[in-house]
């Protein structure tokens, strides 16, 4: 779902309007253990993080590429 841009996933590149991904989170409860990226999964680094572990990095280098929707990106999607 994150590894596929919008309309095919849930990420978007829409930085200039508002309407970027700026993280993503997926949890896992089984393993306890959490995947996240800052900023697009497509374009940044995955970190992977155990339950109580410390984050190795004081500093993450994050792109946030601009894509281009266009008007119909805002349009009211029917069922």
């Amino acid at each position: 779902m994150t590894l596929k841009e919008s309309p095919d996933g849930i990420t978007v590149h829409n930085y200039r309007q508002n309407f970027g991904t700026v993280h993503s989170l997926l949890l896992n409860l089984q393993d306890g253990e959490l995947e996240f990226t800052f900023g697009s999964p497509l374009y940044n680094e995955l970190h992977r993080l155990k339950t109580g572990g410390k984050f190795p990095y004081r500093e993450v280098k994050v792109l946030l590429p601009e894509g281009e929707y266009g008007p119909d990106f805002w349009a009211v999607m029917e069922e």
